[in-house]
């Protein structure tokens, strides 16, 4: 995409004037060509993905930002000053994502994204990683929330403030919110079809068959699908998201909340995707990098150093370690308008998580149970004579220690019930078990770690144990790749 020359810098402006300059109409003088088709019906390309692309080209260039090559190509970059960030004290780093649905830079004969003058921030999420507790979480904004606007003196939705220019939005967060913000950074392009090209697509799995005609979604089979960077686009900025289930097409009713899950799911797979190959490809590097240069507007505070900071985070938490929260809310009405307004107290919760993340912890590495640490009782439920005996004595022949036998209600499958916090001691009785066995925690096992009931299907008690079998894959999981 070439994009019109600025207009010289006016050394009376704020730093932000130069980023919102009032344009003449048509940019070039002349009348402007026709349109290569004609205009569609709101085509939303530049909204709500533009966010999901910054994350990930600014994961990617964080994660290069060692290179010297990167480190001249930040200079690049088009920069603003927005009033009301954050000194950055400690080491813990706050960064505004805004994605706007400015549509300053659309040449003419561009594909149509709807007459909408002015800008909204459309997309809104908070990043921050603090090193201390090795720890990163993305917070998503939704675009209805209703709050003071810094500097109105009105109330009005979010996404309405980024109309008065970065400062206004950075205010109204910072004050409404109660989130220092160290840095800012901006993203208005077309170029999401090309980031996801460019790390060569990405699976989703789908439960269903899935559309939207507004966004143009149209996911024909259920199941692990590959998608483009058109219909991942799609994808993203779905709204109107339906699901064919039972032959009927059933529209999700969760609206912008479930357009924020399917980002935040998608940020995690295209992080994950873009880090372990997009990387270690120079000229998917380089093509992910530029696109990082051409369309990012950053505060002129952030350099590489902060780059680098978040490339450390990123590289040793890896995508799933990020953690991905959105701002509790609650359905409104103001006079006409359907707005979302916070939900106390879990929205204050929320965003104390966000400020002050509990540190990691590494779980402590289960100790090799043996046979003599599990206390087990057995109760006949096959209505076998003497088979609970028989069990019992067998289990301690391979080092279990008994704690008596009894009957039980007559049962088709064995099952084994365990006390609270003895489910490793569970499982490895289960090893020793021939013939299906369900597990249950009990609060009324009390003076057995375990108990044994055998069923009908009971047939006995091995000499070794088997190694138990692995859970059924989660198809959203291997659908990674």
């Amino acid at each position: 995409m070439t994009y019109p020359p600025y207009p010289p810098r006016d050394p009376n402006l704020e730093p932000t004037a130069v980023l919102y300059p009032v344009r003449p109409d048509p940019y070039a003088p002349g009348p402007p060509p026709p349109p290569l088709r004609p205009p569609r019906r709101r085509r939303w390309g530049r909204r709500i993905t533009v966010a999901v692309s910054l994350l990930l080209v600014l994961v990617i260039a964080a994660v290069a930002a060692g290179g010297l090559y990167v480190q001249s190509r930040l200079g690049d970059v088009r920069r603003v000053a927005p009033v009301g960030l954050s000194a950055g004290s400690g080491r813990s780093m706050t960064v505004l994502l805004v994605g706007s649905d400015s549509r300053a830079d659309l040449e003419p004969g561009q594909e149509s994204f709807g007459n909408i003058a002015g800008q909204r921030s459309d997309a809104l999420m908070l990043l921050r990683t603090d090193p201390d507790t090795d720890t990163a979480s993305v917070l998503s904004i939704p675009r209805d929330l209703y709050l003071p606007i810094a500097g109105t003196g009105k109330s009005n939705r979010i996404n309405t403030a980024y109309a008065g220019g970065p400062d206004r939005l950075v205010q109204t967060i910072t004050a409404s919110l109660g989130i220092p913000i160290d840095h800012y950074v901006e993203v208005n392009f077309d170029g999401f079809r090309g980031i996801v090209d460019s790390v060569g697509g990405l699976n989703i799995n789908f439960p269903a068959p899935a559309r939207d005609i507004l966004a143009e979604l149209n996911v024909p089979t259920a199941g692990c699908v590959h998608l483009d960077g058109r219909q991942g686009l799609a994808y993203v900025r779905s709204r109107h998201y339906e699901s064919l289930e039972d032959g009927r097409w059933k529209t999700d009713p969760t609206s912008d909340f479930g357009r924020i899950a399917r980002q935040q799911d998608f940020i995690r797979r295209m992080i994950k995707k873009a880090i372990s190959r997009g990387i270690r490809n120079p000229l998917t590097a380089n093509s992910l990098l530029d696109s990082f240069v051409e369309d990012v507007v950053l505060d002129q505070g952030m350099g590489t150093m902060d780059l680098i900071r978040l490339g450390t985070t990123f590289r040793s938490l890896g995508a799933g370690g990020i953690e991905m929260m959105t701002v509790p809310t609650v359905g409104a009405r103001v006079g006409a308008a359907a707005v979302q307004k916070l939900k106390q107290p879990e929205a204050g919760q929320m965003i104390d998580r966000f400020l002050n993340p509990p540190p990691k912890v590494e779980p402590a590495p289960a100790e090799a149970l043996t046979p003599g640490d599990v206390r087990v009782q057995v109760l006949n439920g096959s209505g076998r004579p003497g088979e609970a005996g028989s069990a019992l004595a067998k289990l301690g022949g391979v080092g279990f220690v008994g704690d008596g036998t009894s009957d039980a209600t007559a049962r088709t499958t064995n099952l084994i019930r365990f006390a609270k916090g003895a489910d490793a001691k569970a499982a490895l009785l289960q090893g020793y078990v021939i013939g299906t066995t369900e597990l249950k925690e009990d609060s009324s096992v009390k003076t057995s770690d375990v108990v044994l009931v055998t069923g009908k299907g009971f047939g006995g008690i091995r000499t070794s144990p088997q190694a138990p079998a692995a859970p059924p894959p989660d198809p959203a999981e291997e659908c990674l790749a």
